[in-house]
């Protein structure tokens, strides 16, 4: 959840990896392969005290399973070859300077301060966070990838044509489980 000690280095993956148009996976993906229409990454607290790391997008038909091989080598790199440090700080600036933009309206004070309160957090925990990502470094960020984002244990879940995909999808994901529905 968002008081687990690795958060704000997720967060700045997060961001790292899926900015819209400046992330990793959205410049490969679109602006590189241009086989995407967007790809996004984020973190998410569905339930207090749990947490997803998620990525989504939408890619051309047919081009499903080499844009998921491309993500999966692209957080395996992560992992593998850590963050640097100018690429982080572009991540930190970015966070820390649009967190501001989340309290625009009454209604979005509303909702993050019920957010809060549903979670059990304080209601300065925003600055606390902000504050922990402001003082990341490379190495706890590439920490953080290597412990969490790990391909082997993740969720994949993939919409098309399940006569076309099932069989490349086993074999990419595999040992993964796979089911078609």
């Amino acid at each position: 959840g968002r008081d687990h000690h690795a958060w704000a280095a997720l967060s700045a993956l997060a961001h790292l990896l899926g900015a819209p148009v400046t992330g990793r996976l959205a410049a490969r993906l679109r602006e590189t392969d241009g086989i995407s229409y967007g790809v996004t990454a984020s973190l998410a607290e569905p339930v207090p005290g749990s947490g997803l790391f998620l990525i989504s997008g939408a890619v051309a038909a047919g081009h499903a399973v080499p844009a998921l091989r491309e993500i999966l080598a692209m957080i395996e790199a992560v992992g593998r070859d850590g963050i640097r440090s100018p690429e982080l700080a572009t991540a930190i600036e970015a966070i820390t300077r649009t967190a501001p933009m989340a309290y625009e309206s009454a209604a979005a004070v509303a909702a993050i301060t019920t957010s809060l309160a549903a979670s059990g957090l304080p209601m300065d925990f925003p600055g606390m966070i902000l504050a922990d990502v402001a003082g990341l470094t490379a190495a706890k960020t590439s920490e953080a990838a290597c412990t969490y984002l790990r391909p082997d244990q993740f969720t994949v879940f993939v919409s098309g044509d399940s006569d076309a995909l099932t069989e490349p999808l086993a074999d990419l994901l595999s040992p993964l489980p796979l089911q078609a529905v």
